[in-house]
């Protein structure tokens, strides 16, 4: 059942994502990574996580819907009609992100590379689902890049004294995939209990509606 409603949502939620923003977002990472490469004094990897933030902007934005309110009643759980979203949204963003270290010619790093840009667009996708809850359904974007800044930029300033948030000739298997993996993880617990159900109560509701389970009606259930 729920692969017949993941195929009769993928068009309409493809169609409620804001396409036009990526459009202009994608060229700007690129001349981000082009500013790198032909900057003498930097390596060319350096400027990579930054065009990383600059894609991860724009999910960040991908829950935000002004039409959210009139399906809120529907009995498909809020967060697989995100997941279906994210299903359609992400492809397009790993395109770009493959592209950006294409023309970086990265290679032998970008393991290190993707598993910080995964950590980026996981946190802008919490924080925006998050946005969606506190904020408003067409302002979560502007919480997910807060939590962006916060995350990626604010917190290493503080702890390194310095922007330079990720070194990949940096040794250490934690410093390249760890703390990524750890952040996306964290990143993940939030989208999932920022998309309970509107009507859902308990701080379980949004694993019921991660698993499509529906809490027992009482003791006659049991």
């Amino acid at each position: 059942m729920r692969s017949g409603q993941t195929r009769l949502l993928a068009v309409p939620e493809a169609r409620g994502i804001r396409w036009r923003p990526l459009l202009a977002i994608t060229p700007v990472s690129f001349l981000i990574v082009y500013a790198g490469i032909h900057d003498p004094g930097a390596t060319k990897a350096i400027h990579i996580p930054f065009a990383g933030i600059a894609l991860a902007v724009w999910a960040g934005f991908l829950f935000d819907d002004v039409a959210s309110a009139t399906v809120r009643s529907a009995p498909t759980p809020l967060l697989l009609r995100r997941g279906v979203r994210m299903l359609v949204a992400l492809p397009v963003l790993a395109i770009a992100w493959t592209g950006l270290l294409w023309y970086a010619d990265v290679w032998p790093i970008a393991g290190t590379l993707t598993a910080g840009f995964v950590a980026q667009v996981s946190v802008a996708l919490g924080f925006g689902a998050l946005g969606v809850l506190v904020v408003g359904s067409d302002r979560g974007g502007l919480l997910a890049v807060a939590g962006l800044v916060v995350v990626f930029m604010a917190v290493p300033l503080v702890m390194r004294g310095g922007i330079l948030w990720a070194d990949p000739f940096h040794d250490g298997w934690t410093y390249h995939y760890g703390r990524w993996i750890a952040t996306s993880a964290v990143a993940f617990v939030l989208l999932v209990l920022a998309s309970r159900d509107p009507a859902a109560r308990g701080a379980r509701a949004g694993v019921r509606a991660l698993t499509g389970r529906a809490e027992p009606a009482g003791p006659a259930a049991r």
